[in-house]
């Protein structure tokens, strides 16, 4: 298993989660959303080098809807 760095995570979030933080491909291909209690979270593949990861998403704020 490949630990990603700090680095690339931080370079796949800033850069629009668009591009495989392993290889930069952006032949990666998502999974359904899946909710927990705490968070939601993707599953995600690199079509290129079969790499997967984890998106995990969690509620940072709330805003009044107009």
């Amino acid at each position: 298993m490949t630990t990603l760095t700090k680095k690339q995570k931080t370079d796949y979030i800033n850069g629009g989660y668009n591009n495989c933080p392993h290889c930069n491909s952006d032949d990666i291909s998502a999974g359904h959303p899946e909710a927990d209690d705490n968070y939601v979270a993707i599953d995600v593949e690199c079509k290129k080098c079969k790499k997967e990861w984890k998106e995990i998403f969690t509620l940072v704020d709330i805003e009044d809807k107009d």
